[in-house]
């Protein structure tokens, strides 16, 4: 996902130096919940004796979901990021003075 780089219909209500901070937080909140994610994988793992197959093969699977869907919000949100990066970089060449 990318943000609309076309000035003449930029309409975003924020700083875009905000909006990108924002995006930020977000990714970091993101890597916390991964890293959380991973341990809760590790304990299923360690644990594997105390579940029968059917429940391990399920909490596993879902684990890696929600790895998965993390991993695919971080990646969205660098998009997001870089896309901010070149609309602030198109705005400042646009407004520095000449």
């Amino acid at each position: 996902m990318q943000l609309n780089l076309n000035l003449e219909e930029y309409n975003i209500q924020m700083d875009i130096r905000e909006l990108y901070r924002s995006f930020q937080e977000y990714q970091r909140q993101c890597y916390v919940l991964e890293s959380l994610g991973e341990m809760i994988k590790q304990k299923i793992i360690q644990a594997k004796d105390q579940f029968t197959t059917a429940n391990y093969d399920r909490s596993v699977n879902a684990v890696n979901s929600y790895l998965r869907k993390l991993s695919a919000m971080r990646q969205e949100l660098d998009e997001l990021m870089r896309s901010c990066n070149q609309l602030a970089e198109k705005m400042e060449y646009i407004e520095r003075p000449w």
